[in-house]
């Protein structure tokens, strides 16, 4: 699929001409490497001693010089697709869905068997322009790809080779991105690195040093939250060329974001393949049940910098919310309250459940035996509700399929003691933030529909820690006193 610039020689000529450029190439890798290595350096949530780069952004020597030969070198079409990710933010996954619906008419996703992901990892298909293309003095013969031409990145927006971000003329290159979570980013990465540290005899980086290394912007190609921003505001800019994505809201609805993929590539969907499921499809090949079953996961490894990674490692079920199983309420407090000062402003905040569920895992484990509406109601996130017209008030209770039967039961019962609250539960930014017209905030919303279990949208890991406190409160009270939020 990719090939090296150093290649057999056609003629004489060619062979002078392949020597010089070997020897160009190798001048660049060296020029670079001895910057790299004049920068500050510093153990931090990696593998690798982490350099920092004078834009401030961190990463190994080996990363770090395939980000800056690949700024000299890479000359992208104008059918180019880069995903874009830091480091544990469903990189795999959303490589595996791109190439799935890029190529799903070569390569159907319902032949599996045929398909190239039973040889292939996803990061053998869509390789990293920084860990695996321009590395070991090479330059890869880019030129021979058919298009779309696909890569990947951990870079920062700029840190992107030049001729992708240049604003004139345009090189028409589109970026994917995809952005997680922070705590979740942060456990899965820890866990990936501690992995790696196991396999090699290496000491295992504890939990709360894990935490002050990410707070602090030293993991790979961190800060995260400057990371997500810088893609955040190319988005706001230029939306036909940047597509930014949630990993929580692909969760929610793979099918919805294959099409989104689609559309963004200039490939959509027919009608005719969508009668004949090839959505559903390519939602079934990628997913984590299917993709850990594959030989290529089960045995396969790819190269990345100076080193070989089990395929397998690439895959966790990535849950939403899985921190809570990992980080202590004060950790993810912590980490919550710099998201909301880093993000203010800037009309982008994670989603309620995602952002709060350390909020209400917090309140749970400080013994509150029930979560009341009125504790969990701010008045911004009132205000935002007022804002909405009336038509998106209707559209929240429409996309919670619970609260709709809710509804229903309440009109059907005859009673009249049901009543529609339509109310976000919590409030994902501080109120100086200003909403997005652009970003799917809306349909985030919690609606509420007269006595509710506050828990429901939350990770069942989180969920699961608040009964249990709700249920020994309740247990030490002998039975009596409010009941339970579940019902």
């Amino acid at each position: 699929m990719y090939s090296s610039s150093s290649m057999k020689p056609s003629s004489p000529s060619q062979a002078n001409q392949d020597a010089d450029d070997a020897k160009t190439y190798k001048e660049l890798y060296q020029r670079c490497t001895d910057l790299v290595s004049s920068w500050p350096s510093r153990q931090g949530l990696s593998y690798l001693q982490l350099f920092r780069h004078e834009k401030g952004w961190y990463n190994g020597v080996t990363p770090l010089v395939g980000t800056m030969v690949a700024d000299e070198l890479f000359a992208p079409r104008p059918s180019d697709i880069v995903v874009a990710t830091l480091p544990k933010s469903g990189t795999t996954w959303i490589k595996a869905l791109l190439y799935a619906t890029v190529h799903r008419r070569e390569h159907p996703a319902d032949a599996a068997g045929d398909h190239p992901f039973n040889s292939l990892g996803p990061h053998e298909c869509v390789k990293f322009l920084e860990y695996q293309l321009y590395r070991a003095d090479e330059a890869p013969d880019l030129d021979a790809l058919t298009d779309p031409r696909l890569f990947a990145t951990h870079a920062p927006f700029d840190l992107l080779p030049r001729a992708v971000v240049a604003a004139a003329p345009p090189s028409g290159c589109k970026v994917v991105y995809v952005c997680r979570d922070p705590k979740d980013t942060l456990v899965s990465l820890l866990q990936f690195v501690n992995e790696y540290n196991s396999r090699n005899g290496r000491e295992l980086v504890a939990v709360d040093a894990a935490v002050g290394f990410f707070c602090d912007g030293v993991s790979p190609f961190g800060p995260y939250w400057e990371h997500v921003l810088g893609y955040w505001r190319a988005h706001r800019e230029r939306p036909e060329q940047v597509l930014f994505l949630r990993y929580e809201e692909m969760k929610r609805d793979p099918a919805g974001h294959v099409r989104r993929l689609a559309e963004f590539a200039g490939v959509p969907f027919t009608s005719p393949e969508e009668d004949g499921g090839a959505v559903d499809a390519i939602v079934r090949l990628c997913s984590f049940d299917n993709m850990v079953g594959l030989e290529a996961t089960k045995g396969g490894r790819t190269q990345l910098t100076t080193t070989t990674v089990p395929n397998s490692a690439f895959f966790r079920r990535g849950e939403v919310g899985d921190w809570a199983n990992h980080l202590s309420p004060e950790m993810a407090q912590r980490i919550d309250a710099i998201t909301e000062a880093k993000f203010a402003g800037f009309g982008l905040a994670p989603s309620l459940i995602e952002l709060y569920s350390a909020r209400l895992y917090i309140l749970a484990m400080d013994g509150l035996p029930k979560l009341t509406a009125n504790e969990l109601k701010s008045q911004r996130a009132r205000e935002r509700y007022t804002a909405l017209s009336v038509e998106e008030k209707a559209a929240l209770v429409q996309r919670n399929p619970e609260n709709r039967e809710r509804k229903n039961s309440a009109s059907t019962s005859g009673t009249g003691s049901q009543t529609v609250n339509c109310q976000p539960s919590f409030q994902p930014v501080p109120s100086s933030t200003p909403m997005s017209s652009s970003t799917p905030d809306v349909a985030a919303i919690v609606c509420d529909v007269g006595p509710i279990d506050h828990y429901a949208n939350f990770p069942n890991s989180v969920r699961k820690v608040a009964l249990m406190d709700s249920n020994k409160k309740r247990r030490r009270g002998g039975g009596r006193g409010e009941r339970s939020p579940a019902h």
